[in-house]
């Protein structure tokens, strides 16, 4: 309790819950043979274009493959010169459910190599405004107690204040955006992952602050 001329008193509590990835880019390095730029290489690098027919025929849109970079490595010799390039593509999953999918198609690619994960959350998802509903109830509720242990009543509502704090649970497949090599021939991957939680949570803490005028 806090002593001012507007005789104020302040209660907080908190709801902690685990939040759950909206949408994901899946990042897939390639090598090829010929380097194109631009969205043309989608369609002109052999080895870009049989990777976005997998992928589409997965299920995955069009507009959701993007080419994103490309690094030209240039060997030299006394007689020869030859060069590679190495295409970084960027997948868009709006639709989790595509991600085994996906990891089946890059598995079956010849030479693709999954680089990373990474994952999006959404800060208004239902979940985080249920969580919000609960720390406010609760502040609230702490408030009523508080005003009635010390002989008064609330009054007007004066301030409320929000705080957020999170921590990213590490999946062991996909965790802190590490590779993973997917690379698996006897069966496909999204048969052995079958089960698993691919999605990492990530555990949000809601805190809030009430403050009231004591009648």
């Amino acid at each position: 309790m806090t002593s001012s001329a507007l005789a104020l008193l302040e209660a907080q509590d908190s709801a902690t819950g685990d939040i759950s990835p909206s949408s994901a880019f899946v990042h897939i390095t390639l090598p090829a043979d010929k380097f194109f730029s631009g969205r043309a290489a989608l369609t002109k690098a052999e080895e870009l274009r049989r990777l976005a027919e997998a992928l589409q025929g997965r299920g995955v849109p069009a507009k959701a493959i993007a080419l994103v970079g490309a690094s030209v490595d240039v060997a030299s010799g006394v007689f020869t010169k030859s060069s590679s390039v190495t295409y970084r593509v960027r997948v868009l999953l709006e639709d989790l459910e595509l991600l085994g999918a996906v990891l089946d198609a890059v598995s079956e690619a010849k030479k693709a190599t999954l680089s990373h994960v990474e994952w999006t959350y959404d800060d208004s998802s239902p979940e985080q405004r249920e969580l919000l509903r609960l720390a406010g109830e609760r502040a609230v509720e702490k408030a009523r107690v508080l005003a009635a242990a010390v002989g008064s009543r609330l009054g007007a509502i004066h301030s409320v204040r929000e705080e957020r704090s999170e921590h990213q649970r590490e999946d062991p497949h996909y965790g802190g955006g590490g590779p993973y090599m997917a690379r698996a021939r006897v069966s496909s991957v999204s048969e052995q992952l079958s089960g698993l939680e691919l999605a990492p949570k990530k555990q949000v803490t809601l805190r809030v602050s009430v403050s009231y005028l004591l009648a």
